[in-house]
């Protein structure tokens, strides 16, 4: 302690008199390091915008360095500057740098970590089919109109359409905005369609619109019924039933549905109405309007064939049209491992598991190179058959459906055996009671110099751990969460390395026995261990309120 600085005197005497010699300790103070995170721990910023985070350091003895990293492992994009004082610049964001920031601040008493998330958000950007640039749209009276319009965004962007009249706009088919894409059909145009029809993307990042023009021009013959729709007959006289629009939908997950069953001709007294032809019951968030079938936030359950039965007056059914639902989902992905330590020669393999609509093509490729010539990739499985040193680095499994694509990224660590790697074999399993203290050894080599990375297999160090010396790792109030393997890096002239230890966390033991004594973790021990001036319990209560001088003995575990 800085309180045992000071001057010592060691004083020897016998028969022949008395001598005495002295000596001066210093105790530099150590402090670990406390950082905040500035402005915020998450920041949204829309695309093309700039953002920082600073990390400040709060405390600590001597003065901490801190340093900016992904939490996934990949390099900082190019736009992305470390300023002096802990600050990461991210300039004119392209969308790319989405995810989280870990700062790590770092002295000789310890390390810290904070993360930070940036969130990018893009305007929508629009798109209209027929293309609105081409000019109006000219139709004849009695012929259909669809009008499709796509908005693509982060986050996802609502899409509506609405009408243009006498300088306000109105709903032209449902107040209830959409999802990414907003299908307006025009069963059979009329003059009073003619006019200008405006398409709208809206996200938290802003608005943008689209317009189009329908032009309707006079029909010089039958309009009633379209070459591509589907006409039904009913019973003489009664006219059919049209599904309007391609025989299949499709919809993304959490999108709107709008389908569209009309009656051609003269029809009166004749009823709309829609059922699952499968005879299961129609999705909760439904309505049906006009003939028309909204289904709002469709999920995939809701996929299958739709008929529109038309119903006479006396209660019987006269004709049905179908329609099929596809519900899309873009592609999701699971790896297993994302992070592995291995050693050369071994059989390793990452699993990459892609969920979505089918068909799903899944590919792989190695962050900033080539897949190396052993590898084998089987089903969306990347197999390396003995696996040589020169094989480590991150690797990307990327998927991709008809409705979007996902990359993740699976990290593999080659640890050679060299003595010259700057670690030794050791212990490489641990185990501790819940509430106790654990410290980890990095063993270096002899004659090995470099610097000392802690990190957790799969997840961030816990907030209890801090290094107590450039190879040790401490582990305060152990708790079940902290449990798992832990990695320790060597990185020095020679290259670089990693071991790793595994840390088992125990739950307390049952009472003791009258002739033990127990441990506030739990542990029994003898009695007679009790204030004998040695640390047996693993929390060191064995000890406490006896005297002083005694010098606590940690659990260690090496690697």
């Amino acid at each position: 302690m800085v309180s045992d600085r000071g001057m010592y005197i060691c004083t020897a005497e016998n028969a022949g008199g008395v001598a005495q010699t002295s000596a001066i300790v210093e105790v530099e103070r150590r402090e670990p390091p406390a950082v905040e995170l500035y402005p915020q721990t998450k920041q949204t910023v829309v695309q093309g915008g700039s953002a920082l985070f600073q990390c400040r350091v709060t405390a600590g003895i001597p003065t901490p360095r801190a340093r900016w990293a992904r939490v996934d492992g990949r390099p900082l994009p190019n736009n992305v500057e470390e300023l002096d004082g802990g600050v990461i610049r991210f300039n004119r964001v392209t969308g790319n740098e989405q995810g989280q920031y870990v700062c790590t601040a770092e002295n000789d008493a310890g390390s810290i970590t904070g993360v930070a998330t940036l969130t990018i958000q893009s305007i929508p950007v629009v798109t209209i089919t027929p293309n609105a640039n081409s000019g109006p749209i000219r139709v004849k009276e009695g012929q259909r109109v669809r009008l499709e319009c796509r908005a693509q965004g982060d986050p996802a962007p609502s899409v509506s359409w609405r009408r243009l009249r006498t300088g306000f706009l109105f709903d032209a088919i449902d107040a209830k905005e959409t999802q990414q894409i907003a299908v307006y059909d025009i069963t059979r145009v009329t003059q009073s369609d003619e006019g200008t029809y405006s398409c709208t993307g809206r996200n938290d990042a802003g608005l943008t619109e689209e317009r189009i023009q329908i032009v309707v021009e006079a029909s010089s013959g039958r309009g009633d019924i379209e070459e591509n729709e589907i006409e039904i007959d009913g019973s003489s006289n009664t006219g059919g039933g049209n599904i309007i629009g391609d025989d299949v939908f499709r919809v993304p997950v959490g999108g709107t549905a709008e389908m569209r069953c009309v009656l051609t001709g003269s029809q009166q007294g004749i009823y709309l109405d829609w059922v699952r032809s499968d005879g299961g019951s129609l999705p909760a968030d439904k309505e049906i309007r006009d003939g028309i079938l909204y289904l709002r936030n469709v999920q995939p359950d809701a996929a299958g064939v739709y008929s529109c039965i038309g119903i006479s007056s006396q209660g019987t059914q006269i004709f049905s049209a179908d329609r099929r639902l596809e519900v899309v989902a873009p592609p999701r992905l699971r790896l297993e491992p994302q992070r592995q330590v291995v050693r050369p020669g071994d059989q390793v393999e990452i699993r990459c598991e892609a969920s979505g609509d089918q068909p799903i093509t899944i590919n792989w490729y190695k962050m900033d190179g080539v897949l190396p010539p052993a590898v084998l990739v089987n089903n969306g499985q990347l197999q390396f058959r003995g696996i040589a040193v020169s094989d480590a680095g991150r690797y990307v499994c990327a998927a991709r459906n008809s409705v979007g694509q996902a990359e993740a990224v699976a990290e593999v660590i080659v640890n050679e055996d060299r003595v010259v790697s700057g670690t030794t074999g050791g212990q490489r399993q641990t185990d501790v009671y819940i509430g106790s203290t654990v410290e980890l050894s990095c063993n270096l080599a002899a004659g090995t110099t470099g610097r000392i990375q802690w990190s957790r297999d799969r997840g961030l160090l816990p907030p209890t751990a801090f290094k107590t010396a450039e190879n040790k790792l401490e582990l305060t109030n152990v708790q079940p969460s902290d449990a798992g393997r832990y990695l320790c890096e060597v990185t020095g002239r020679q290259g670089t390395s990693s071991e790793y230890v595994l840390l088992n966390v125990k739950t307390a033991s049952a009472r003791c026995a009258h002739s033990e004594f127990q441990c506030k973790d739990g542990q029994c021990l003898k009695n007679s261990t009790r204030c004998n001036n040695v640390i047996d319990c693993n929390d060191k209560s064995d000890e406490l309120n006896c005297f002083k001088g005694y010098r606590p003995r940690k659990i260690r575990g090496s690697l």
